[in-house]
């Protein structure tokens, strides 16, 4: 256990250091897109046992999309075109001890696009991560449906206020 503790924390480390060193180029990466799908997986069974469920947070996530003029597009019809992005969220827990009932829990929101290499054009990249945010905490087993909640919300703001920025309104 304590082996992929380990790993959750190390993987969460870099990689919100790499995203860290581009903010304004992730921000930049948003513009153009004409909506976004939501693929919402990986809420394990721990987390969905204390509260939080993955047709909730699509719910949420969905609506504030939505409210904010953001088009959300169903994936079936996002894989055919691509002016729309995928914005994916994951939500991992582990529980770190069973008296105290506290969890380490990993939440991602990314955005997903795909790209073509500069050097080779004809090459294209797909599901890349060109937008992230990130976090590692702990939290008391009967906190996780709202503080998990709450956070995966701050970043879909984040996002909103970074989309409607780099496509403002004509």
């Amino acid at each position: 256990m304590m082996r992929s503790l380990f790993a959750i924390l190390v993987m969460t480390v870099f990689t919100s250091l790499s995203a860290q060193g581009q903010p304004e180029l992730e921000k930049r990466s948003l513009r153009g897109l004409k909506g976004i799908t939501v693929l919402i997986e990986n809420i394990d069974k721990d987390v969905e046992k204390n509260g939080l469920t993955l047709s909730q947070l699509r719910t949420d996530t969905e609506l504030k999309l939505r409210k904010a003029g953001i088009p959300v597009v169903p994936l079936v019809d996002a894989l055919k075109n691509p002016n729309v992005g995928t914005l994916h969220i994951s939500v991992t827990g582990q529980p770190i001890s069973d008296p105290d009932g506290l969890y380490l829990f990993n939440a991602i929101m990314e955005v997903l696009q795909n790209v073509k290499l500069v050097r080779d054009p004809s090459i294209t990249l797909y599901s890349v991560t060109t937008y992230e945010k990130s976090t590692c905490a702990t939290v008391g087993a009967g906190h996780i449906r709202d503080d998990v909640r709450n956070a995966i919300a701050d970043y879909v703001d984040v996002f909103i206020n970074d989309y409607l920025a780099m496509n403002p309104k004509p």
